[in-house]
């Protein structure tokens, strides 16, 4: 064996990492990747308590969950899956996954977005005055 030469596997990874971390900066600049061996969080600087991404061919999704909710005191975080072998016609392709009470906050905001709705805290306003 070559010494230094990159675990296929692993690299696979490395690059899908990367590319999520592309997407999140979009929304947090300052985001970067985690330091080696940090559970269950492969992108820091962001407003969640975790962000994972697996680059696989077998999803263990459960077993992801189960491990990224230990590392999650708020309920935020997202889990970035790929499928490892995207060539194929019926690929599952890239999906996130998120704890339902936090996909719902998100769709809530959506629609508010969307369509406009903007909820004003009026105590804060009365304090303004």
């Amino acid at each position: 064996m070559i010494r230094g030469m990159a675990n296929p596997p692993r690299k696979k990874g490395t690059a899908y990492e990367n590319k999520v971390l592309v997407q999140v900066r979009r929304i947090w600049p300052d985001a970067d990747r985690a330091k080696a061996g940090n559970v269950s969080c492969d992108i820091v600087g962001t407003d969640l308590d975790a962000v994972e991404c697996k680059h696989r061919q077998i999803w263990a999704v459960k077993e992801w969950v189960r491990n990224i909710r230990k590392v999650s005191p708020r309920g935020r975080w997202a889990l970035f899956i790929s499928d490892g072998d995207r060539r194929r016609a019926d690929s599952a392709g890239e999906v996130v996954v998120f704890p339902a009470d936090f996909a719902h906050e998100l769709l809530d905001t959506w629609n508010d977005l969307q369509y406009g709705v903007l909820t004003i805290d009026t105590d804060y306003v009365e304090s303004l005055r």
